[in-house]
């Protein structure tokens, strides 16, 4: 089980590093998420709805960091799982309602947010549950170095295919 905790500390991390990387690379990324958060979000009250671009990104970096340090992994996947859980009722908020709002997720995307984002999102919940309930058992034993690598390479590829939703779903879209 310590290489499954491996691989969802590195899918998690590289995911919400990238993500927070995409939304501030520049202006008009910034610019892009701040529309989309504020398009899903709008029962928040305007007011907090201008905290809430920066307060995701300081969340998903904060993410990183606790998951990068092996005191505060357990905290790292608890704080995945409240953001996770936020965007993905967000994101179904959206879809229920048939508002067309971009996700701006990893950056720009002109792709509205659908059923291939909340199945995204899931993943990635459970995968933060998953880790929430490893990190909890304590001291990890001595690992392989060939275990951590196949963990990490399993953990990249799964975070390739998140970070790729978008185009994969297209894949699987009627043709018109």
């Amino acid at each position: 089980m310590e290489y499954v905790l491996v691989g969802c500390r590195f899918l998690i991390g590289v995911v919400f590093l990238v993500s927070a990387a995409g939304k501030i690379r520049g202006r008009d990324a910034y610019a892009a998420f701040r529309r989309a958060a504020g398009e899903l979000a709008p029962r928040v009250p305007p007011r907090l709805r201008s905290l809430v671009p920066s307060a995701v990104v300081a969340g998903e970096l904060a993410a990183v960091v606790l998951l990068a340090v092996p005191a505060t992994v357990a905290a790292g996947f608890a704080l995945a799982v409240v953001l996770l859980a936020a965007f993905t009722a967000a994101i179904v908020a959206a879809v229920r309602a048939r508002r067309q709002v971009a996700c701006n997720c990893f950056g720009t995307s002109s792709t509205p947010v659908g059923p291939a984002q909340i199945i995204r999102n899931t993943a990635l919940l459970t995968a933060s549950l998953a880790g929430v309930v490893l990190a909890a058992g304590g001291t990890p034993a001595a690992l392989e170095p060939a275990g951590v690598v196949a963990a990490v390479v399993a953990a990249l590829t799964g975070a390739g295919l998140v970070l790729l939703t978008d185009d994969v779903a297209e894949l699987f879209r009627p043709l018109t």
